[in-house]
């Protein structure tokens, strides 16, 4: 029986093909300083050359940065403090022309918030509201499917449970593949396709615990296939490619 290694790659670059653990040798590469890019808040293009990430010095304002010419483009215009409405979640697609992202503004006035789930394009064009929902406090978009069809995002429900969901980028119409879901940091948690779509990693948290395990997730069920049965003490997601040996 073959085993199955997850093999986390900054770079996303999904690989088809089954290849030997000894092909993939760790090595590291000083890509440059990136001041004013918060390296939690977003993701990596397929090709590794754009991160989406917050200005927060800006008052909170959606970026990408080109980690070739180091500069940083800003996407959105509009954010604040006083009242308080910014960017602080996002993801780029996989063709690296779009970026999902949550959006957070005042509530009809009154010191509650509510947020968004965004879409613009890399040049800041076609900007968008794709979900809005007054029950949801809270909106994670961790990964665009590789069709470019679906935002897999987090949901945290102001009086409900969490949810891991699918977002239609045509229509915004939602599909739940879990619930309810113990969410870990909402900063920290990562979540990654498989090439073809058809499945999920993600770190699964242990309750009353930092630690957690690994486990996909069928995109069109939500059916979850534990990888790494209790104690792994994941502390990091891992990513595809699923590597047989």
């Amino acid at each position: 029986m073959n085993r199955i290694i997850f093999v986390t790659i900054l770079s996303c670059v999904f690989l088809s093909t089954a290849l030997s653990c000894s092909q993939f040798p760790a090595v590291a590469h000083r890509v440059g300083t990136w001041p004013r890019v918060d390296l939690y808040v977003g993701t990596l293009s397929l090709d590794g050359r754009y991160l989406s990430s917050v200005d927060w010095w800006s008052g909170g304002n959606l970026i990408v940065h080109d980690l070739v010419t180091g500069e940083n483009r800003q996407l959105t215009n509009d954010a604040s403090w006083d009242p308080p409405h910014f960017a602080y979640l996002s993801a780029m697609s996989q063709d690296g022309i779009r970026v999902a992202y949550a959006w957070l503004h005042p509530y009809r006035g009154r010191d509650s918030s509510s947020v968004d789930l965004r879409i613009v394009g890399v040049d800041g064009a076609a900007p968008r509201v794709l979900y809005h929902d007054d029950k949801v406090g809270e909106i994670g978009p961790k990964a665009w499917s590789p069709d470019g069809k679906h935002i897999l995002a987090t949901f945290s429900l102001k009086h409900g449970p969490d949810q891991i969901v699918l977002v239609s980028v045509a229509d915004g119409s939602v599909r739940v593949l879990k619930s309810p879901f113990l969410t870990p940091h909402i900063y920290s948690f990562k979540m990654s396709f498989s090439p073809d779509g058809r499945f999920i990693v993600y770190s699964v948290p242990q309750k009353d615990s930092d630690a957690q395990d690994i486990a996909l997730l069928r995109a069109d069920d939500g059916r979850e296939i534990p990888l790494v049965p209790l104690p792994a003490n994941i502390r990091e997601t891992p990513s595809f490619p699923i590597i047989r040996v």
